[in-house]
């Protein structure tokens, strides 16, 4: 009887760590959830390439909208980038080396220049 009454108060202690344990793991995904239904970081998802971390097109898009709203094209210069041969390199080297590739041509491409402040 003794054993079963040990037994008994292992088990609510365990199951006491547990509900412990998932109460602290809830509190920590509602936040991130709280978080992630900000207006502002799904935008920012939105206009940002995954991978490279560069303004995507709609980015782009929306900024050139914004400028034909206010008139203000007096400094704007729009800049292509074309990787020589890439579809090669992808073919060839797989993927993860285009990848690479595109990480490092967009790193550089932010080491020049200035995005824009209003993002």
């Amino acid at each position: 009887m003794e054993t079963l009454l040990y037994s008994m108060i292992l088990v609510i202690l365990l199951l006491t760590i547990e509900l412990g344990r998932l109460l602290y793991k809830n509190h920590k995904i509602s936040k991130q959830l709280r978080d992630y239904n900000n207006e502002g970081f799904w935008h920012k998802v939105a206009i940002t390439d995954e991978l490279t971390g560069i303004y995507n097109r709609t980015a782009y898009s929306e900024h050139i909208a914004e400028l034909e709203k206010s008139h203000t094209f007096e400094h704007l210069g729009i800049a292509l980038f074309d990787v020589d041969n890439f579809k090669e390199i992808n073919d060839k080297k797989g993927h993860l080396e285009g990848d690479e590739i595109l990480k490092f041509v967009a790193k550089s491409i932010k080491s020049v220049f200035t995005p824009p402040t209003h993002y």
